[in-house]
């Protein structure tokens, strides 16, 4: 039974043991009043009920709920067993702060300071980014012998990585022999969730860090838990793709073949998240021929109907953008082209596909094919509007174009001197998104007008009438637009 568990047990134990002295003096916080009104009506027991709260309150932010049951606690004077300092411990960290959790923690005498105890401290000062604190309380419990699970590692693992200390995170685990014993101790429990969830943290900061020889010897011992993964609450296909993925990260693509090779073979089903899966390992690498080769079989087997469309297009992306990143601007046109010329898919929008080809073309100089092809866009998604409307709708397609593209256009404009160019940029942007014309817009076309040498008398009035403040970087934009003498008119 869980730790949380025997607290609510022991925690019902007390508000049944002694109503009369109790019920007058202390009142139970809203957040158990509010479960516990109708625990008689649904047939659970109040223990059950009392639980469920205070596991909810445990892995929730710090509220003023928390606070009460804290404090609830408190006055019930509840007799707190050794394996309940954890919990209670933590809820202490949460409610009064981590002075509050030391204190409570100093306060215990010695024989109850359990490893669960110290684990708490340490996991609270892991969270605060207290390093000097979390790495004497660690040395603690070493000398205790108290480690005897990969959660302090964890603790300290994560801490680093919040503090930014990759190699450090690393060198910490490269000194500490407990290590190897205690994940060689986990395989002979079987422990095969905590041990694959250890090595998974373990390859990850290894490979961050370059150490890619021991990032792979970590992905080795998982690959070998595999066999005994149908006990835990994960896929074993999204264990494969976790692999092939990692094995990506420390740029060895033969492991990530061979990986892909034993998916199909266990899994030989069709299915586009594993193709997604594969192709965003090879475009990780880089591998323009691999990607190619698996990219021509999914088109093969995969099925042709509209559901599919609108799931594909996540995969087809990452063909087109593993294209671009090389320059292969023909090529990646040339895939998008294959799969949203058909009939069925005639005026749909595919934002983020296009948005990618877009952005390449203006980071590249090619800015006035990328107006073609907004203006391409924008015409044909409006023509087809109501056709495609309600099946954007159902399938939460994407209609927003980002900052960064709209940024790319005024400043292609801008180079340009093409005032025009952005006026019309503007009405087109109208016409697919009247919200999208905010302030940063008009702050950006103002700066074409400044750099073209061109004026903008209404542009003041371009604003008030969109109801958009005028703020300071925009007064400065329109004085510049103004000549001289009416400057000086509306400085005095």
């Amino acid at each position: 039974m869980s730790t949380v568990s025997r607290l609510a047990r022991r925690l019902f134990a007390t508000v049944v043991a002694s109503p009369t002295t109790t019920a007058t003096a202390i009142k139970l916080p809203p957040v158990f009043n509010n479960n516990l009104s109708s625990f008689r009506t649904n047939g659970e027991t109040m223990a059950k009920t009392i639980n469920q709260t205070m596991e909810n309150l445990c892995n929730s932010r710090p509220s003023l709920e928390e606070k009460k049951v804290f404090e609830f606690m408190e006055l019930m004077e509840m007799d707190i067993s050794d394996s309940d300092h954890e919990v209670y411990l933590n809820l202490i960290a949460k409610t009064k702060g981590l002075e509050a959790a030391e204190y409570y923690f100093n306060s215990l005498v010695h024989c109850t300071k359990k490893k669960l105890s110290y684990t708490a401290l340490l996991n609270c000062y892991c969270v605060e980014l207290e390093e000097e604190k979390a790495e004497s309380l660690f040395d603690e419990m070493n000398d205790l012998k108290l480690i005897d699970n990969t959660s302090p590692f964890d603790n300290l693992m994560a801490m680093y990585l919040g503090l930014g200390k990759f190699e450090k995170s690393c060198g910490s685990l490269n000194d500490l022999n407990g290590v190897d014993k205690i994940l060689y101790e986990m395989e002979i429990d079987h422990e095969d969730s905590s041990s694959w969830n250890a090595f998974a943290k373990l390859a990850g900061i290894y490979s961050k860090a370059g150490i890619y020889s021991k990032a792979e010897t970590a992905l080795k011992y998982m690959e070998k838990r595999m066999k005994r993964i149908k006990i835990m609450n994960v896929c074993k296909r999204d264990c494969y793709h976790f692999l092939m993925s990692s094995y990506a990260g420390t740029s060895n693509g033969t492991e990530v073949y061979r990986v892909w090779g034993r998916l199909k073979k266990f899994h030989p089903e069709f299915s586009n998240a594993n193709y997604h899966a594969v192709l965003q390992a090879l475009s990780e690498l880089g591998d323009i021929d691999g990607i190619k080769k698996i990219f021509a079989e999914w088109k093969s087997k995969s099925p042709r109907s509209e559901e599919s469309d609108d799931m594909n297009m996540k995969l087809v992306n990452v063909v087109i953008n593993s294209y671009l990143k090389v320059n292969m601007y023909k090529e990646a046109e040339a895939v998008f082209d294959s799969v949203t010329t058909t009939k069925r898919c005639k005026g749909r929008p595919f934002v983020k596909t296009r948005e990618l080809l877009m952005v390449h073309l203006l980071e590249n100089d090619e800015g006035n094919l990328a107006v073609k092809q907004f203006e391409e866009v924008v015409s044909d998604t409006v023509k087809n509007q109501l056709k495609w409307w309600s099946k954007v709708l159902a399938n939460k397609e994407e209609l927003v174009w980002s900052s960064n593209m709209i940024r790319l256009f005024f400043l292609h404009f801008e180079k340009a001197k093409d005032v025009d160019g952005a006026e019309e940029f503007c009405r087109n942007l109208a016409k697919w998104s009247p919200l999208r014309l905010d302030s940063e817009t008009y702050t950006v076309l103002m700066k074409v007008y400044v750099a073209s040498g061109k004026l903008c008398p209404f542009m003041r009035k371009r604003l008030e009438k969109l109801g958009i403040q005028v703020d300071e970087e925009q007064e400065t934009l329109a004085y510049e637009d103004l000549p001289l003498i009416d400057c000086i008119s509306n400085i005095i």
